[in-house]
Order: structure tokens, then sequence, then C-alpha cells
């Protein structure tokens, strides 16, 4: 028995493979790292907030990601924090020398943040997710001067990719 795929089915195949490796949370996309009592949650490019069950709200720079953590930095409190999502735990530092554990992540996901600190092209046919604005046509190019989240794909299935700089290709690959 022969198994016939058409182009679109391969396509299909490829967004839906696709979007099973993207939307496994890891330090280049989580978006919100939830604690047993409270949570961070990135609030736009590179702006994270961290909520409190108490009520407190303190706000943070996002200073790099890799593989596994996020770094973000309260200038104004002299603190960094490193939100460890292989070791499902949150760091603080308060000086480059003293690291220590306060709390231990219980959740962490990717949730869209806006891309207000964004630059793409202005358009009225703005056919993307929510909040999104239209910058190129399959196959084409554009460049982002700021760190961006981008979303590709149609009819309401998107591969997004967050925190991108510099030319995207806009295609199936």
């Amino acid at each position: 028995m022969k198994t016939i795929i058409s182009k679109g089915g391969i396509l299909l195949l490829f967004l839906l493979l696709s979007q099973t490796i993207y939307s496994q949370v890891n330090g280049h996309n989580a978006t919100l790292v939830e604690y047993a009592t409270g949570h961070f949650k990135q609030t736009s490019v590179k702006t994270w907030t961290e909520y409190s069950s108490s009520g407190n709200q303190y706000k943070f720079n996002e200073r790099s990601r890799d593989d596994w953590s996020i770094y973000l930095i309260d200038k104004n409190r002299n603190i960094s924090i490193q939100l460890d999502l292989h070791q499902k735990a949150i760091y603080i530092n308060y000086d480059r020398r003293n690291r220590a554990k306060i709390y231990s992540i219980t959740n962490s996901s990717i949730v869209r943040v806006p891309i207000s600190n964004s630059t793409p092209r202005p358009t009225n046919n703005n056919i993307g997710p929510q909040g999104y604005t239209k910058c190129a046509n399959e196959g084409g190019r554009y460049n982002f001067t700021k760190n961006v989240d981008v979303a590709y794909g149609a009819k309401g299935r998107f591969i997004y990719k967050t925190n991108v700089r510099g030319t995207i290709l806009f295609s199936n690959n």
C-alpha cells in the first residue's frame, strides 16, 4: 500500500512537528515562570514583572537567555535573578559573589507577550495573531532592529519565536 502526501500535507506535517518542538518550554522561549507564592511574567520584549501573592510587584530588565535560564536584573535594588528552568530553581544574586536559591519553580510556560518595543512595518492587512503586525509576505524578509517576538503561519496556525533580532526570512524552512 502506497502513502501519498501532497505538498500541502507535507507542509501541514512540518507545521505540526514544528509546533511541538517550539512548544517545549526552555530558556529561549519561556515567558511565565511560577513559584509557590507568585510568578515572574515577561511583560514586554525585555521587561519582566514579579507578582507575589502579597500583592507586591517588582520590575526587572532581561539581561540574557540561554538554553535553560533567563537572567534578569533590577538595577534600582542591585539584584540579579536567574530563572533556572533546568534545575527548576530561582536564584538571587545581591552582589557578584553571593548566589542563593530563593524559590523552587512549580511551572513554566509560553504565553504571548506584547511586542510594543518592536518596529514592524505597519499594514492594514493584519491577518496574524492578535497583537502582531504583518511585516512580510511568505518568502519575504524583514529586518528587526530590536528584539521582538515573531509569528509565522496562516489560518490560525502559527509558529512563534521569541526574542529574535536581525533579518528574518519568512519561509517554511
